[in-house]
């Protein structure tokens, strides 16, 4: 049988509010797809699954659900959840295993041990042998090449879509963290927000990621860029068009901008003072796919008169960290008794 194995290889699974992830040891991504699912209403059934659910959004009959059954990068539909995991599991390693595979999977710092009971409980209804929780920020400073394993302190902050984590690490621990509650999703529904006061049109969800990607920035005193917004007049209740400016987009968003500064700062204010002079020699770590927005990571350096390095793979750190953290499992299950 071609796809019969006795043991199932060991995998990494970045669960976030907008993208799955899943490492396979020894391998590698396997899957990278948004956390979002399909479902028959009446049979309960999966219908699509990762994009093919996202392009879904906002375009189904009365009989279709398109459901994201993650908030904040925790669980809120436990079900769904099973599903989810189930499908990435069986596309991550198609075929039958007579031992199933054990599981690192990444949780907020700081989650309540109901939201941690319900993330393992997930993973063990999905058919997983061995359930090892891991910190985000843990995993994406790992995934960074950070060398936290010594005595010296690092500050990341990763920026995902449910949750902002900002976290000082040192000696393969957290020293100091605090989880902002909203990521790049309550972005984009402060910018639909601003679009409808503004502009009095009613954008999706889809459009207003793509303002944030393309023409999203903190400064535009030198280049005010614009695209094109097609929405529903909410007077006349026709499809209508837009032109939306960068400016729009930072007016939206400015506010949480400044109070992810703030907490960034209360950390720094937290951490050790031995620490201090190894966080300023090492600067600030910026990962997670709402980093990119154009201009943040000038905007934060110069706010706090830290540097900034932004991170070159912001959607993979955190399951490239866990993925190495499957490599050494036994190390790993040692160190967290």
């Amino acid at each position: 049988m071609k796809y019969f194995r006795i043991f199932a290889k060991n995998l990494a699974i970045d669960l976030g509010t907008a993208n799955v992830l899943v490492h396979v040891e020894k391998k590698g991504i396997v899957l990278n797809e948004p956390a979002v699912v399909a479902i028959d209403n009446n049979s309960g059934e999966l219908i699509a699954f990762g994009h093919e659910a996202f392009n879904m959004i906002g375009k189904t009959p009365e009989n279709i659900s398109v459901v994201k059954p993650l908030e904040n990068g925790v669980v809120s539909d436990f079900d769904i959840t099973k599903i989810l995991l189930e499908h990435c599991i069986k596309n991550a390693m198609p075929g039958f295993s007579l031992i199933q595979p054990n599981v690192i999977i990444t949780a907020p710092a700081g989650v309540s041990d109901v939201e941690l009971r319900a993330i393992e409980d997930a993973c063990i209804y999905s058919g997983i042998r061995g359930v090892y929780i891991v910190e985000g920020a843990l995993a994406a400073a790992i995934g960074s090449g950070m060398d936290i394993d010594k005595p010296t302190g690092h500050m990341i902050v990763d920026m995902g879509a449910g949750n902002i984590e900002i976290a000082i690490l040192s000696l393969n621990g957290i020293v100091a963290s605090n989880t902002i509650n909203f990521g790049g999703d309550y972005l984009n529904q402060k910018i639909i927000d601003y679009i409808y006061e503004k502009y009095a049109v009613n954008i999706g969800f889809q459009t207003a990621e793509n303002l944030k990607i393309k023409i999203g920035a903190v400064d535009t005193s030198n280049e005010n860029k614009s695209i094109d917004a097609s929405g529903r007049d909410i007077i006349t209740g026709m499809p209508k068009t837009v032109r939306v400016y960068a400016s729009d987009v930072n007016e939206a968003i400015f506010n949480e901008l400044t109070y992810i500064i703030d907490k960034i700062q209360y950390i720094l204010e937290k951490n050790p003072p031995e620490l201090s002079s190894d966080i300023i020699r090492n600067g600030i770590y910026l990962t997670g796919g709402s980093s990119l927005i154009d201009g943040l990571a000038d905007f934060i350096e110069q706010s706090l008169d830290i540097k900034v390095i932004k991170s070159e793979n912001p959607f993979e750190d955190t399951v490239i960290g866990a993925g190495k953290m499957i490599e050494r499992l036994e190390q790993y299950k040692t160190n967290r008794k």
